[in-house]
């Protein structure tokens, strides 16, 4: 419903950037940025991270990760992609 998807939205930008002092990612960390998208996806929403450590991406990258998720330069353009 729209209240759902209003706080998936809000709940990026209430957490942004967190991301960002992660230095490294395993299974878990992957299946959580995983089954975030996924809730977020089936409930009209959409998780974009920013500020992804440039390793952390490669990684990502390597898993094809990067075809699945959303990921954006800076804040500005994560909501730019949200099309608020």
């Amino acid at each position: 419903d729209r209240l759902t998807r209003c706080f998936l939205k809000i709940g990026l930008i209430w957490q942004k950037n967190l991301i960002r002092y992660v230095s490294l990612i395993d299974s878990v960390g992957l299946g959580i940025l995983i089954n975030a998208h996924k809730t977020a996806d089936k409930n009209g929403g959409m998780i974009v991270l920013t500020d992804v450590p440039e390793r952390i991406m490669v990684n990502l990258a390597m898993l094809y990760m990067d075809r699945y998720l959303h990921f954006a330069s800076d804040m500005k353009q994560a909501i730019s992609m949200m099309a608020w």
